[in-house]
């Protein structure tokens, strides 16, 4: 943490980088130093090398304002952002909170699809685990019923039933979904079938 000492000793905030500004941040509050921590909160978003982790960090430390920052750029960025190395590093509860957001700005809701899947995959590799079906619903838990089946086109459906991660049961409800059109509402698709 020189970057903390640079500033305290002579004001210099010039080691404030993307790598440590969510760390120093921690810090300076720990520390009490508002001024470092004034720094920390006008760090560029954009810059963060983790946006995902700065979310979670600065909500946790209570910045409020600063992870509602992250989170708008989070949603006007996602489908960028949920295929980078950072959104493999996030939780489960911080995937799923994710993947709750009607905001994100996302082209296709199967790019939520294959981004859960790489998480779950990523995940896998992390725990010692095969990338199985069985191990991937597993490590997706809750998160699975984040996705919204019925927005994937049926064609872009079509190529997610081998993966084995749905049941049986959701996949023939999902399939109802496409082949009966005037069921497609809500009610349509049971609660604990993936909408």
């Amino acid at each position: 943490m020189g970057c903390i000492l640079v500033f305290i000793y002579v004001d210099d905030v010039s080691g404030l980088n993307g790598d440590n500004a969510i760390a120093v941040l921690y810090a300076a509050k720990k520390y009490d130093l508002p001024e470092l921590v004034d720094w920390c909160l006008t760090f560029p978003i954009s810059k963060l090398s983790n946006i995902f982790l700065a979310f979670d960090q600065t909500r946790f430390l209570g910045e409020e304002a600063f992870a509602c920052c992250c989170l708008e750029h989070i949603d006007l960025n996602a489908d960028a952002l949920i295929l980078s190395e950072a959104f493999l590093q996030s939780d489960q509860k911080l995937l799923c909170e994710i993947l709750d957001r009607d905001e994100l700005m996302i082209s296709e809701e199967i790019t939520i699809w294959n981004a859960a899947l790489r998480w779950a995959d990523e995940k896998c590799r992390q725990n010692g685990k095969e990338p199985s079906a069985a191990n991937r619903r597993a490590m997706l838990g809750p998160a699975l019923f984040k996705i919204r089946f019925p927005l994937i086109s049926q064609e872009d459906f079509e190529n997610i039933v081998p993966s084995g991660v749905l049941t049986d049961a959701e996949l023939v409800s999902i399939l109802q979904h496409y082949s009966r059109p005037d069921l497609r509402s809500a009610q349509a698709l049971p609660a604990e079938i993936p909408n």
